[in-house]
């Protein structure tokens, strides 16, 4: 009677062996949930610790004397409070302007470029800052690349289509005007000579002057040729100009079609 009841009630009966392996999981099962969920909890601290780690306050009094004038402080002030949060774009974006203003412009760079296109307002503000320093250092190439850039992220940046318009013009590549100038009119920051303009994008129109400081401070970046060519071809030199041209496509292929 006992043995017919231990066999229908299990008792008494070995565990076999894929049951053993089963009981034996259990634990390191129970061990990984806990790991996890204090991994978990460590990561969720570090991300609020990191969120608040800039006081809204602070950052508003760092614009405050970044408007002052007071680069160096806030330059200073920024690159510790970075320390904490390498990534924070409102910090970014004040210390690139304060080193911008203390033509420390490799530097301004360097923190612009940190901020990501996943923040694409900051982002493209940056792309516009980093597209002027270049300009103002006489790098046409870098200049239209970041601008480019910049409306692309945010195409209602309209200081960043006048750049380009600018750019364009200056080194001959009128045709590219028109998307940016209507975003210009768009935005009422039209001109009599802009309509002008856009009324024929063929009209050859260089800059000169900005086209010698290119030259003269970059002389490796070929964008000027273009417009350099296309005054050897109204001079009727014609094999200067070929040869002007094959050295830009060769720098610059994308460039065929202008």
């Amino acid at each position: 009677m006992n043995k017919t009841k231990a066999k229908r009630t299990g008792v008494g009966r070995k565990l076999q062996p894929g049951s053993r392996r089963r009981w034996m999981a259990l634990p390191v099962l129970m061990l990984l949930g806990i790991l996890t969920g204090w991994w978990w909890l460590q990561e969720h601290n570090e991300a609020q610790d990191r969120v608040e780690a800039v006081d809204p306050i602070e950052v508003a009094q760092l614009r405050s004397r970044l408007r002052r004038g007071d680069y160096q402080r806030v330059l200073s002030r920024c690159r510790e409070l970075l320390q904490a949060d390498p990534h924070d774009s409102r910090l970014l974006l004040i210390a690139g302007e304060a080193a911008t203003k203390l033509s420390e412009f490799q530097a301004a760079i360097t923190l612009y470029e940190k901020i990501s296109d996943d923040q694409p307002d900051d982002a493209a503000v940056a792309k516009w800052a980093i597209g002027e320093i270049q300009w103002h250092l006489g790098r046409p190439t870098p200049s239209v690349e970041s601008l480019q850039e910049s409306v692309r992220l945010k195409s209602s940046l309209l200081d960043a289509h006048d750049r380009l318009v600018w750019l364009f013009t200056a080194c001959g590549r009128r045709s590219e005007v028109e998307p940016h100038g209507l975003e210009l009119l768009r935005g009422n920051r039209g001109s009599l000579t802009l309509l002008l303009d856009l009324g024929n994008t063929r009209i050859f129109l260089p800059n000169w002057s900005e086209i010698e400081r290119f030259r003269k401070s970059t002389p490796t970046d070929l964008l000027p040729n273009l417009a350099l060519a296309r005054k050897l071809v109204v001079e009727e030199k014609l094999d200067a100009a070929e040869l002007m041209l094959k050295d830009l496509l060769q720098q610059q292929p994308q460039l065929a079609a202008a």
